[in-house]
């Protein structure tokens, strides 16, 4: 927020957003919106083919346009009528050369850019992709700390008990934890087939049924 709020001031543009590709690498989820008036619109369809945005993500350099309603972009032809957009700089925000969304700065006024502009932008892009990066990075940690601390939390418990029934109920219980599961069977082999020795979350007389 503050990185966009700082392009705002510098390049004194109306419209400044950042957006990241989602998994499939097609498309682009808006994730930081600053407009004056408030009244930013995206279509609905964020898809990046045949865009301005998609072009600098699959060059990794930035593009410049200086009349935005000759081209295709993730705004629509009448919002930037109806607010008289001229001017777009799409900027690729990158790790490891590798794409990760976009940086879209607009203008209602005719803008042109100067080189040292451009590398200030540049470097702002830089700044915001290994922000995005490390917060990936801070998320991946507390899901694997907090993964961690369950299986010691297992084992802690597992110990506790010599029952081999209360061991196994354990078992169950905490594989659909962890899982997020609904329901599910702990099954044992007996005389060459495999039967439910427990279930959770599923009807018992369904269950004699499984083999």
């Amino acid at each position: 927020n503050l990185i966009v709020i700082k392009i705002v001031k510098i390049i004194k543009c109306d419209i400044c957003s950042i957006l990241l590709l989602d998994d499939s690498k097609k498309n682009l989820i808006p994730k930081i919106v600053y407009d004056l008036k408030g009244e930013y619109k995206l279509n609905k369809d964020l898809k990046i083919e045949d865009t301005i945005s998609g072009e600098a993500i699959k060059s990794l350099k930035y593009k410049y346009v200086s009349d935005i309603l000759s081209v295709t972009t993730l705004l629509s032809k009448s919002y930037i009528k109806k607010e008289k957009i001229k001017t777009l700089l799409s900027l690729p925000l990158k790790h490891e050369n590798t794409p990760i969304g976009v940086i879209n700065i607009f203008t209602k006024k005719d803008r042109v850019y100067t080189k040292e502009e451009i590398d200030l932008l540049n470097s702002l892009s830089h700044q915001v992709s290994l922000i995005i990066e490390n917060s990936k990075l801070y998320e991946t940690i507390k899901e694997d700390k907090e993964n961690l601390s369950g299986l010691v939390e297992t084992s802690q418990v597992l110990n506790s008990t010599l029952d081999t029934d209360k061991l196994q109920e354990i078992i169950l219980n905490k594989t659909l934890e962890y899982t997020n599961a609904e329901f599910g069977f702990l099954m044992l082999i007996k005389d060459d087939y495999l039967k439910v020795k427990l279930s959770s979350g599923f009807d018992k007389k369904r269950t004699n049924k499984i083999k």
